[in-house]
Formats: structure tokens, C-alpha cells, sequence
């Protein structure tokens, strides 16, 4: 939970949740529990990003998923101006 300010000296409850991005070792993406394609990856972040204040993200990436990919993935959250990003991996 976090508190928002309503610009008239209250505050209220917002829920945040953090959407989890999991790069598959076979290099399949998953946006939550959707499977996703990389093309449509910057589509879903930038809704992301429209619809919360400050959207986080987590990436959960097998333990033997292409390196190449995770950063990819973390490199278009940074463009799209997503600052809150975690990282979760699995060991081998």
C-alpha cells in the first residue's frame, strides 16, 4: 500500500503491485501470467506506466534463460522511464 496525497490535505490508500516479467530459459516472454511476445513487451509497459504513479516491476529470469534477453527487457522498462525494477532469478 501506499499513500497518495489528493491535493486536499488528505491521503489515501492506493494499492501497488509490482507486474513480473519471466523470461523463459527458451526465451518465451511472460508479462504476469500472460505470454507475451517481444514485440508487444513496450506496449504492456507503457500501459503499465500510464496507468500507476510509479510502476515496479520485477524480472524473473530461469537460471539458465539467455542473458541477452533479460537486459533487453530491462533496457526497455528504462526507456519507457520505469524506474522501480527488481530482478529475480533462479539458480541452475
Amino acid at each position: 500500500m501506499e499513500l497518495v496525497y489528493d491535493g486536499a490535505c488528505r491521503y489515501e490508500r492506493v494499492a501497488v503491485t509490482a507486474v513480473t516479467i519471466t523470461v523463459m530459459a527458451n526465451g518465451e516472454l511472460f508479462y504476469n501470467k500472460d505470454k507475451i511476445t517481444t514485440a508487444q513487451l513496450p506496449f504492456k509497459l507503457q500501459t503499465l506506466k500510464a496507468s500507476q504513479k510509479e510502476p515496479k516491476v520485477v524480472v524473473n529470469a530461469a537460471g539458465d534463460a539467455d542473458f541477452k534477453k533479460v537486459v533487453a527487457v530491462l533496457d526497455e522498462a528504462r526507456k519507457i522511464g520505469i524506474s522501480k525494477v527488481g530482478i529475480s532469478t533462479e539458480k541452475k
